[in-house]
């Protein structure tokens, strides 16, 4: 009799699968582990990117700033913060000189930036120390001066980002356009001239230098009363009058630009200032109805405003000015005559700066439009008797007078200085 077949049950097949199973199990979740590391690794990336993003847009906002009121005194040196002098965080984001944190936010939108914008930017000195103007370094830069102390037109500025705990710093050397503009060089240009000299004929008024130029916009009527009103000939020491130029001495972008500048050198006024405020480099007054300003009680000599080698320019936006006593003025006055911002309130047409007493305005008188410079009875400053500044005239040609100024303009990044600092 054939023996019964028997079939093996010791589960060799269910092993086998369970190793089959176990090998696509582990697969699977290698592969899931991966792709969990890339989406991880990706997003890390997305926040670096995103915060190279806002510290590159917080850095080109703050030059964009910089363009428009270059830190060229103290008083406009950025505030100390954090990092040291000259920063500025979304906390400090209400001084019109920072990035506005509004504007940030409505730019950056995106959903990294939805838990907040982390910002800061310096602004340093590119010289005193070190390699500090070729080469930024932390320990040497930050300690410097938030504004431009030495003058130079260069800046060191620094931004810096914190997103979803990610750094990212940037740095960058920045220049201001330096723009030039330049007054006439003569002793006096305005519409017209009034010596008030009848029974001073033969005295000196006006020493013109050595061109004997003065131009007035009154035309072919120089001479005639309301023109140019003059006694003796021998009032303005051999000068001659020659027409001038209808147009106003500068541009409304030069007058703009000395406007700046005199506000970044806290100079500038909107109605008149003591008399005492008159000195400095650029002083811009906008509306002079000041009365009389005399420093004829500052000793027997007379005082004076600046000095021979550190003239300066006052601008009057509109207005009369009347100088008197012994007083000195050593620079350029340029009076715009409601130019570029008129005012109808002003006689545009009448004598728009006056002189009084032994007054000197040594160096030039420029006024726009109709407007005329008037010089007062009394006697010219000087004489025998004494000696001063102007010689024989109230008002002298100064060939050291400030008709030349610079001043500031857009600001941009000195090529190969914008590079990013490792986070350390």
């Amino acid at each position: 009799m054939r023996p019964a077949l028997r079939t093996d049950e010791r589960g060799s097949a269910l092993v086998t699968a369970l190793l089959v199973l176990v090998l696509f199990a582990s697969f699977a979740f290698s592969t899931v582990a991966w792709v969990d590391t890339q989406q991880r690794e990706s997003g890390r990336e997305r926040v670096r990117e995103s915060s190279f993003a806002l510290a590159e847009g917080v850095l080109s906002n703050q030059i964009f700033l910089l363009g428009r009121q270059w830190p060229t005194s103290a008083a406009l040196a950025y505030p100390a913060g954090p990092g040291g002098l000259g920063t500025c965080t979304p906390a400090s984001a209400v001084d019109p000189r920072c990035p506005d944190e509004q504007a940030l936010e409505a730019t950056f939108r995106a959903v990294d930036y939805a838990a907040g914008l982390g910002w800061s930017t310096e602004i340093h000195d590119n010289a005193v120390a070190g390699t500090a103007q070729d080469f930024y370094d932390d320990a040497v830069v930050r300690p410097l001066p938030g504004w431009d102390a030495n003058a130079d037109g260069y800046l060191w500025v620094r931004a810096q980002s914190t997103l979803r705990g990610r750094r990212r710093t940037l740095v960058a050397l920045v220049r201001a356009e330096e723009l030039t503009s330049a007054l006439p060089a003569a002793v006096l240009v305005a519409g017209k001239l009034r010596v008030q000299s009848q029974n001073n004929r033969n005295k000196v008024y006006v020493e013109p230098g050595v061109d004997k130029k003065i131009y007035l916009r009154c035309g072919t009527a120089l001479g005639s009363s309301g023109c140019l009103e003059i006694a003796d000939w021998t009032n303005l020491n051999g000068a001659r009058a020659y027409p001038a130029s209808p147009m106003p001495a500068l541009s409304a972008e030069a007058v703009e630009r000395l406007r700046t500048s005199a506000k970044a050198a806290d100079t500038w006024y909107p109605t008149c200032p003591t008399q005492d405020k008159l000195a400095g480099d650029i002083v811009f007054i906008e509306v002079a109805n000041c009365g009389r300003w005399d420093l004829s009680g500052n000793g027997s000599t007379g005082g004076a405003w600046n000095a021979i080698g550190r003239e300066g320019i006052l601008v009057i936006g509109s207005g009369t000015v009347e100088f008197g006593g012994n007083s000195t003025y050593h620079g350029t006055i340029y009076h715009l005559n409601g130019s570029h911002t008129p005012s109808p309130a002003d006689d545009l047409s009448g004598y728009v700066v006056k002189t009084q007493g032994n007054t000197c305005l040594l160096g030039a008188v420029v006024i726009d439009g109709a407007g005329g410079l008037d010089i007062g009875a009394s006697g010219g400053n000087g004489g025998a008797s004494r000696a001063t500044p102007c010689g024989d005239g109230n008002v002298a040609y100064s060939p050291s007078a400030r008709t030349r100024f610079k001043s500031y303009g857009t600001a941009g990044i000195v090529q190969n200085s914008f590079r990013e600092l490792r986070t350390g």
